[in-house]
């Protein structure tokens, strides 16, 4: 009986041991996440990237990319290939290509920089809901002391900057739709600093043409600061006011004031 017994108590510890060799076998076999980052610009444009694996299309991660430098990154993935989307800001239209990516274990994937070229979209447009003098818009400004706020883009070609802040409200094509537009134009700018620019306003409220103002008529002015010309980000802010008298389809003067601007130029 006793034999019986010490072969028992050895079998166990045999079985015991095999057990946990499988256990650690299996724990050091498991993959290694990775991460995938990269930067989608104009800033502010995005409001969500979407990563999906395409050994899982049900299962997706959705990012929000970084508002002032448009910079995004997903950490825990699964190795594996990944389809990237981008979901334009609400009012515009982007030609950002979907993309796919691989993620490799205990690795980072940079996708790198994209300039997503994005275009004002008067279908599905901001809304009066969207207007809010506490949200960060990439171009806002007051006219006469009703606050503005806009998706902005930029062209710096050479020395001449030229920034288009856009938006519209109501049905395209119905009889509330209204536009709204500011142009700001500056030339010879080189580095931060004061510069005279010229500015336009456009508007279809109140009209079934378009009524304009600008800075250029006599008496007119505009007035550009320009804080951050960042060359390698390709990223512009400044402040902007001026006088801006009627031009066409209108009466009476603008006062603008506060005008801010945070964008990427192409």
């Amino acid at each position: 009986m006793k034999r019986i017994f010490t072969l028992l108590a050895a079998f166990v510890v045999t079985l015991a041991s095999c057990s946990k060799e499988a256990i650690t076998t299996t724990n050091e076999s498991t993959p290694m996440d990775g991460s995938i980052s990269g930067t989608i610009l104009p800033a502010g444009m995005t409001t969500s990237v979407v990563l999906t694996s395409n050994n899982d299309p049900k299962s997706s991660i959705t990012i929000k990319p970084d508002a002032n430098t448009g910079s995004f990154s997903a950490i825990k993935l699964r190795p594996g290939h990944y389809s990237i989307i981008h979901i334009p800001k609400s009012g515009y239209s982007s030609s950002f290509k979907n993309i796919t990516a691989e993620v490799t274990s205990g690795a980072n994937t940079d996708v790198g920089v994209f300039d997503v070229a994005v275009n004002f979209d008067p279908v599905n447009s901001f809304t009066p809901d969207n207007i809010d003098a506490d949200k960060s818009y990439s171009l806002s400004h007051k006219l006469n002391g009703d606050f503005i706020g806009y998706g902005a883009a930029a062209d710096y070609a050479g020395s001449n900057l030229t920034i288009t802040g856009k938006r519209s409200e109501g049905s395209y094509l119905k009889l509330n739709y209204k536009t709204y537009e500011t142009t700001i134009n500056v030339t010879g700018v080189t580095a931060p600093g004061t510069y005279a620019a010229t500015i336009s306003y456009v508007t279809t409220k109140n009209t079934i043409g378009y009524r304009t103002w600008g800075s250029k008529p006599a008496g007119g002015e505009a007035t550009v600061l320009i804080t951050v010309l960042d060359r390698v980000t390709k990223k512009i802010s400044g402040t902007f006011s001026g006088k801006l008298l009627p031009v066409a389809g209108t009466a009476g003067n603008l006062i603008l004031t506060e005008g801010k601007f945070n964008v990427f130029y192409k």
